[in-house]
């Protein structure tokens, strides 16, 4: 970790190559108030919600944010690798609550080996979701772990007096599990009102009076978290289009492998019928894991069958989600089949032969565990000519895009620009309109005169363009970005000049 969050530009390398990554940056270059504090503005939340922007805002603090004033551009990229990496570092600590489901069987052995397992398992998932630039993915999946662990223990506490001081730390984790990721939150939505109802249930035990006041009590949380929920998840919603065009969204994610999906039902029965019959003994060592899966099951039923009657076939957004349940689906089932004590019983041989199907299940068909191995993410890309340029030109305070002038016509051949200016865009915390269609420009999905007009009409000029390739090329007439090389208030610098 110490090495790949190295000073310089470093960072930077490990990041590139996925569009989410960049968003992080962007997200990060807006942390920063007029005193060097992480400011948690609106700009800074963006339809992220505010889980997400705290988050990042205490990586902020940690990496050294608060130490002068803007964050320094190196900082930046840092700040995220440092949130990537945070996640890794606490899933030990998450999965250490889970296995200690098994520490009635008096097993040492068993426990210690059920929590390597899983740690391995879980790390496995989350390293996938890293490589990718998944983020909030990887931080929702060890928070959906965490909320399994602790919603299904008592919701008003212990004594003859109704404490509702556990279930309000109990919502407010359900609320942080949806908001830091979009697919999450109808389902936290959902169990934040099931979980009110169940604590309003739980009361009715010591009287109606307890009752109508933990009633009273928790409303107005419980209608203020789901409310939020909703609100973050309809701003994004309309902004891409409506709820329909999230279902049919596209883009390059990993998925669950027939083994993890075939294991996980399995496990899902095994676990189910496996109970253990000592109330007291369940209830020192943590509820089971069951109603958890059962929530998970129920909503991946629901997504996939809205999915089918709107796109009619598995589309991006119902794949990742699949690949994030199923997975915490497998580690809950097979934690809860080992702390029932049935496979105990048989011998240790066999309680060791689950947890190395665990292990195998996650590598068959180049599962997240053989994936992990074989790409070992966080590694640096190749540096490209024009990550310097960036740097630089970026520190000095100028707004940047990128131009690449050895290509015949704006196409996919123009990747290092698009790529270039992305970065450029997200470090200085101004991915804005200007800045996504200067780079659909140069993939030739917008036409060039959507760039002149852009540029033309935009603010806080000169603008500096670092131009990859032929710098002799910017004089040649008739070339399709003569357009933009006629426009005022545009530097125009070489990428391997600046290196």
């Amino acid at each position: 970790a110490s090495h790949v969050l190295e000073s310089g530009a470093a960072p930077i390398r490990y990041l590139l190559g996925y569009e989410d990554n960049a968003a992080w940056v962007n997200m990060v270059a807006h942390l920063h108030g007029e005193y060097g504090v992480s400011a948690l503005a609106a700009s800074a939340q963006g339809p992220f919600g505010p889980v997400v922007a705290v988050y990042l805002a205490l990586m902020r603090e940690a990496v050294g944010g608060s130490l002068g004033g803007r964050l320094p551009v190196a900082l930046t990229a840092k700040v995220v690798l440092a949130a990537h990496m945070f996640i890794l570092v606490v899933i030990p600590v998450v999965t250490s609550r889970l296995v200690r489901r098994t520490l009635h069987l008096r097993d040492a052995l068993l426990t210690v080996a059920t929590w390597a397992g899983v740690t391995i398992a879980a790390a496995s998932v989350v390293l996938i979701l890293e490589l990718y630039g998944f983020l909030t993915a990887s931080l929702a999946f060890v928070m959906l772990l965490a909320a399994a662990d602790a919603v299904p223990g008592r919701p008003i506490g212990r004594g003859a007096t109704a404490r509702t001081g556990p279930w309000v730390a109990r919502a407010l984790l359900l609320f942080g599990t949806g908001s830091v990721w979009l697919p999450l939150v109808p389902l936290a939505a959902v169990v934040i009102g099931a979980y009110y109802v169940r604590v309003v249930l739980a009361a009715t035990r010591l009287g109606l009076r307890p009752a109508a006041r933990v009633a009273c009590e928790l409303i107005v949380p419980t209608l203020l978290l789901d409310y939020e929920l909703w609100r973050q998840y309809h701003n994004v919603a309309s902004a891409a289009g409506g709820g329909t065009a999230l279902l049919s969204a596209g883009g390059a994610t990993p998925g669950p492998t027939i083994a993890i999906q075939v294991t996980a039902f399995l496990l899902l029965g095994l676990a189910l019928l496996a109970t253990r019959s000592d109330a007291g003994e369940r209830e020192a060592n943590g509820a089971r894991l069951g109603a958890a899966v059962l929530w998970f099951a129920a909503y991946l039923i629901a997504v996939l069958l809205a999915e089918a009657w709107v796109s009619h076939s598995p589309q991006y957004g119902s794949t990742k989600l699949s690949f994030v349940l199923l997975t915490a689906w497998l580690l809950l089932g097979s934690v809860d089949l080992l702390a029932s004590g049935e496979v105990v019983k048989r011998g240790r041989f066999v309680a060791t032969g689950v947890i190395l199907s665990l292990l195998l299940v996650m590598s068959l068909e180049q599962g997240p565990l053989y994936s992990a191995v074989a790409v070992h993410w966080p590694a640096p890309a190749v540096e490209p000519i024009w990550l310097n340029a960036v740097d630089r030109t970026v520190a000095e305070g100028r707004r940047v895009l990128c131009l690449e002038t050895d290509v015949s016509a704006p196409s996919n051949a123009a990747m290092q620009a698009y790529l270039c200016s992305r970065w450029a865009s997200s470090l200085q915390g101004s991915d804005d309109e200007v800045a996504l269609d200067w780079r659909f420009v140069m993939l030739g999905r917008l036409p060039i005169s959507t760039a002149v007009s852009e540029v033309r009409a935009a603010r806080h000029r000169p603008w500096r363009i670092i131009v990859i390739g032929p710098m002799t090329a910017l004089r040649k007439a008739g070339e399709w970005w003569t357009p933009i090389t006629r426009l005022p208030g545009l530097q125009f610098v070489s990428a391997a000049a600046v290196s």
